[in-house]
């Protein structure tokens, strides 16, 4: 996807970090970012920083560790600002602790927040993307290709969102969808 203007983009994880940094530079390339997150302080920061330059980013508060209710995200942003054609998975969760330190109810929201929500908004909107074009974008990270010592669950599921990357675009080659993984590091 080499032209970017007019572009609506959803950007999950938009509320700091890389998330802020991402929405920004898609704001600078006339994107309308939709962005997803559990803080809707950080998200309204976001929001204020791109309008302010004037770019166009709307706020949806949301946890996306809630996979059962992803179809309900959707319909808002399909109501708020219509069809999507740049998906960005970003949020995710990272804690660095012993593994035996982590209890299961933990785990399960790291694998659902890294990997399982990512591969769920994928299903959802890959439908509507491969009938008009877009791309999905699947943020990574360099602990996906090398795990790291107390950092164990992150690594798997970021791993698993590497390797659900690779097969996805391996799927929908030949088709108008593009597919991206970025690593980012320290």
């Amino acid at each position: 996807m080499k032209d970017l203007n007019n572009k609506v983009a959803l950007l999950t994880g938009a509320s700091s970090g890389i998330g802020a940094v991402i929405a920004n530079l898609l704001a600078q390339e006339n994107v309308t970012v939709v962005g997803v997150a559990r803080s809707k302080s950080g998200l309204n920061n976001t929001k204020s920083i791109i309008e302010n330059l004037g770019g166009k980013f709307h706020c949806i508060p949301f946890d996306i560790s809630q996979i059962s209710k992803l179809s309900e995200l959707k319909v808002q942003i399909a109501n708020a600002i219509g069809e999507v054609d740049i998906l960005i998975n970003n949020a995710g969760i990272e804690e660095y602790n012993y593994f035996q330190n982590y209890d299961l109810e933990y785990i399960e929201k790291i694998t659902r927040v890294n990997l399982i929500a990512g591969m769920e908004l994928t299903r959802q909107f890959l439908p509507q993307m491969l009938d008009r074009g877009g791309h999905i974008v699947n943020i990574c990270s360099l602990a996906a290709k090398k795990g790291e010592s107390f950092n164990a669950t992150y690594s798997a599921t970021k791993g698993g969102l590497a390797l659900f990357t690779d097969a996805l675009r391996q799927e929908v080659h030949g088709t108008s969808v593009g597919v991206s993984a970025i690593f980012p590091g320290l």
